[in-house]
């Protein structure tokens, strides 16, 4: 380190000082940061839509919560997330240990997330959407119980798929008359799981193995979609274009060079930002 400027603390203290917080003073930080969340709402929506889901943290080492997960093949944080599906905000962020989460845990994390929102928006409707991970049955309880309205991913069964099989075969002998790359269909059907009467709606796909989507449509939370190009060369140029912005980024942060240029939002610091993929073609 240089030898001007003030001392800087020791890695030591650095660690002391990560682990200062205790268990209810991390909930209470949580908390803030849904009460930002609300506050970003000049007044309370009518109603909200909720993604839930974890995301890979990779590790390197062996540091508290690190699990090794076998469907990722490696050492890491599963965080969960919760963003604002319209308007792209987070609302919650809770780091977790690298395994897949079970229904209790995320129904513990659901009451106190809906806890606080309901400080702030006591009669907005809220709608949870997450995948097969977080549908289960504590899930669906603590959604019925306290009225929120759930669009939940189920895994695949021997019942389902009997349920399904009708439109499934109509979409698998349209694919193999036409000859074509890709054939999509969707089926509801009614299932019963114990006493919990669901309405299950599948997106069923047929593709011709190595297929790759020629084009695909971007929809913003505003305004019209715009259609991109989705080859693979498309793909592996704008991933190279990430990776070089968060070199860039990170250089900045170090070197402080270029931050607040970074750190402005434009179309080349966050290009697809505002964007969710919706549609292939």
């Amino acid at each position: 380190m240089p030898d001007s400027g003030i001392d800087l603390c020791s890695q030591p203290t650095v660690s002391r000082w990560e682990n200062a917080p205790s268990l209810r003073e991390l909930i209470r930080l949580m908390g803030v940061l849904i009460d930002l969340y609300c506050a970003s709402y000049p007044a309370p929506p009518k109603a909200v839509t909720l993604d839930i889901d974890d995301t890979l943290d990779v590790v390197h080492g062996h540091q508290q919560l690190s699990l090794f997960n076998a469907h990722y093949d490696e050492r890491c944080f599963l965080p969960i997330h919760v963003y604002d599906t319209a308007k792209s905000r987070p609302v919650a962020v809770l780091l977790r240990p690298g395994k897949t989460r079970s229904g209790r845990e995320v129904a513990a994390h659901l009451r106190r997330l809906v806890r606080r929102l309901r400080r702030h928006w006591p009669a907005t409707r809220i709608t949870l959407r997450g995948d097969s991970h977080d549908g289960r049955p504590e899930v669906m309880d603590f959604c019925e119980q306290n009225g929120i309205d759930f669009v939940l991913g189920l895994s695949g069964n021997a019942a389902l798929a009997r349920a399904v099989e009708v439109a499934a075969d109509d979409i698998r002998t349209r694919r193999a008359f036409a000859q074509a790359p890709v054939v999509r269909g969707y089926a509801e059907t009614a299932y019963q799981a114990k006493s919990r009467q669901l309405r299950i709606y599948g997106y069923l796909v047929k593709e011709t193995p190595g297929w790759w989507p020629e084009r695909g449509t971007l929809f913003p939370a505003v305004g019209a979609g715009i259609e991109v190009l989705l080859t693979p060369e498309d793909c592996e140029q704008e991933a190279a274009e990430a990776v070089a912005l968060l070199d860039r980024f990170n250089e900045s942060v170090v070197f402080a060079s270029e931050p607040a240029a970074l750190a402005t939002a434009s179309p080349e610091t966050c290009k697809w930002c505002p964007y969710k993929l919706v549609d292939r073609f």
